[in-house]
């Protein structure tokens, strides 16, 4: 499985800091990692609702079930003060028959 494309979402319009994928290396057993961080400065005013922060383009090269983890999820207010966030991890199934496209995001909810 490989990721490409990475883009930021609607959440991360401002400042991108770091936006970087890192194919895996299974024969060195090495996953594969993106490393993404965005900042929305003042005076812009704080997010309220639902957005999507950053998206990516995952495909399949070999069938299985791929999970895919988050492993630092940072969130902060205005004042830099980190927000409690829970984070669902999400799986990505890839079969040998041909079918409509799907695509599956994993989000971390507040």
């Amino acid at each position: 499985m490989s990721a490409s494309g990475l883009v930021p979402g609607t959440c991360a319009d401002e400042f991108i800091a770091v936006s970087r994928i890192t194919p895996a290396e299974p024969a060195r057993r090495i996953d594969g990692r993106i490393d993404f961080a965005a900042v929305r400065m003042a005076p812009s005013p704080p997010l309220t609702g639902d957005c999507e922060v950053a998206s990516f383009t995952v495909t399949g090269e070999e069938p299985g079930t791929f999970i895919i983890s988050f492993d630092t999820v940072i969130l902060a207010d205005t004042d830099g003060q980190s927000i409690p966030v829970i984070v669902h991890d999400g799986i990505i199934t890839v079969s040998t028959t041909s079918g409509p496209e799907q695509r599956s995001r994993p989000e971390p909810k507040l």
